[in-house]
């Protein structure tokens, strides 16, 4: 299960990538450098927390609603911080539209994560 859920995240980290390079291309004030940082975050984030959950899952599958919430409020407090971080850095060239692509991104692997921790969860009960 591991091994498949690397393997869609890598992929789904190469697509989200090609469309952000395609979204810059198409509208220059997508910041490539942007893009990627924040995707390559996201993915990151989702990583680590798919372990987290997923070793709690491990530990007691009734954990998969904890494991679930904590690994969720991880990833927000995080991306909140990195959009913070965004905001203030880079006020001159700050895209409203690069976060609306940056919360796509974040819906996408965050769906991605809850797919697979809850068949995890089903196999473990």
């Amino acid at each position: 299960m591991n091994r498949k859920f690397l393997l869609l995240l890598l992929l789904l980290f190469l697509v989200i990538g090609g469309i952000g390079h395609l979204l810059h291309l198409a509208n220059a004030k997508f910041l490539l450098s942007v893009l990627w940082i924040g995707n390559a975050a996201i993915a990151l984030i989702t990583l680590i927390s798919y372990f987290v959950a997923a070793a709690k899952i491990q530990a007691r599958p009734m954990a998969f609603v904890g494991g679930v919430t904590g690994a969720s409020l991880l990833k927000m407090v995080v991306i909140i911080g990195l959009v913070l971080v965004y905001v203030v850095g880079l006020k001159q060239y700050y895209h409203k539209s690069t976060l609306f692509v940056l919360l796509g991104v974040y819906l996408l692997y965050t769906g991605m994560e809850a797919i697979f921790l809850s068949r995890l969860a089903k196999r473990k009960v």
